[in-house]
């Protein structure tokens, strides 16, 4: 029963051999990606542009694969709308016997256990299929111990040859305060953050701004029955006329305009003292001009401050460009735009990380060695 065993066992530790041979022993994968939304607007989808770099290392070559996908970010991934992909691979015996270019010390490493690996595979074929050649305790505890060096020596060196060939530093962070992705060990992981990295979204931030205007009255007898400024509220959307009626019929002397909103200032009532005083003509057209300019949702369309004692602050209740107030033909008037109606756009930008992620490991290779060595070792004696 342990010969059959220790024979079944064997071929499975030489199959395992095998598949060591044309596995990867060692992988690292380089992960960067970085999110943002489509076109750039905020509501839209969210996007994720990702490229991982997978090196994977067998005992006669190197294969580099990469991946690069741009979609948009769900749950289980990328949903990608493009999509590329790339490989490439060198064999560690064409570079190291080139004649030109450059080797690095982990081809050489790497090389130099294949030889050795191809050495136990032919060794344990022979014990396999000439079992009366070859002293099979002795010849499984050789490969055994030998294989069981190997995977210590791979354990350890391993990683100085990469550092050698590279460096130790995998990622650098520059992330303030944030230390270097290094390789101290055989497996490992670590994250880096390169902040600002590209544009997310523009966001469009509006600024109201809401007319403001200044006029200053004179002496109600300074001034000609008939004569008028005019102003708009704000975006233009009501235009008004304020004119001085002296006779108090609000016709004779009406002038004649089209497409405003007439606002008459009576001043047929006005005493002597009151037309000798810009305060009263102020006060007036203040009355006038504020019971007068009620939109249709019953709404002001001014707000109206007293300023000194012949000026009057008009600022529009709505935002928007409008054009500035004016006069026609109000003699000794002082008038002008303090504020400017109108909307501001100002576009803020927001920007996403890249965020680059690697990892490094023994791989299936390496772990199908190892559990070949411990198949060796542990059915080595006869019974």
């Amino acid at each position: 029963m342990f010969e059959l065993n220790r024979q079944n066992m064997s071929i499975l530790s030489v199959l395992f051999l095998v598949f060591s041979l044309v596995s990867p022993w060692f992988v690292l994968v380089d992960t960067l990606s970085s999110d943002y939304h489509k076109d750039q607007e905020k509501d839209n989808d969210s996007m994720t542009t990702q490229t991982k770099i997978k090196e994977m290392y067998y005992l006669d070559k190197v294969v580099t694969h990469s991946k690069s996908e741009d979609g948009r970010k769900t749950f289980f991934g990328i949903s990608a709308d493009t999509e590329s992909q790339d490989a490439s691979y060198t064999f560690y015996e064409d570079s190291l016997e080139s004649s030109s270019g450059t080797t690095n010390s982990i081809f050489g490493f790497m090389h130099g256990i294949y030889k050795v690996v191809l050495f136990i595979l032919v060794v344990r074929l022979g014990l396999l299929f000439g079992d009366s050649v070859l002293d099979s305790d002795k010849t499984l505890l050789f490969t055994s111990l030998t294989m069981l060096l190997i995977v210590t020596l791979f354990l350890f060196g391993f990683k100085n040859a990469y550092v050698s060939t590279f460096d130790a530093t995998i990622l650098e962070n520059d992330t303030p305060n944030e230390p270097d992705v290094n390789m101290t060990f055989i497996a490992g992981f670590g994250n880096s953050s390169t902040p600002d990295f590209r544009t997310d979204y523009v966001e469009t931030i509006e600024t109201y701004r809401y007319e403001e205007s200044w006029i200053n009255l004179p002496q109600a007898d300074w001034i000609n029955s008939g004569s008028y400024f005019y102003f708009n509220s704000g975006s233009n959307i009501n235009e008004y006329y304020v004119w001085f009626d002296k006779n108090g019929d609000g016709e004779s002397d009406k002038p004649y305009v089209t497409n405003r909103i007439e606002i008459v200032v009576d001043l047929s009532e006005f005493t002597g003292p009151q037309n000798q005083s810009s305060e009263a003509l102020r006060d007036a057209t203040y009355s006038a001009i504020d019971s007068n300019t009620v939109n249709s949702f019953s709404m002001k369309d001014f707000t109206l401050i007293k300023e000194g004692n012949s000026s009057i602050v008009l600022t529009a209740t709505y935002y928007g460009e409008t054009d500035n107030i004016n006069n026609y033909n109000v003699t000794n008037f002082d008038w002008n735009t303090r504020t400017q109606g109108g909307i501001d756009n100002t576009d803020t930008t927001f920007y996403s990380p890249l965020e680059n992620s690697v990892r490094w490991n023994p791989s299936i290779g390496f772990v199908l060695f190892f559990f070949s060595s411990l198949i060796d070792f542990t059915y080595r004696n006869k019974d």
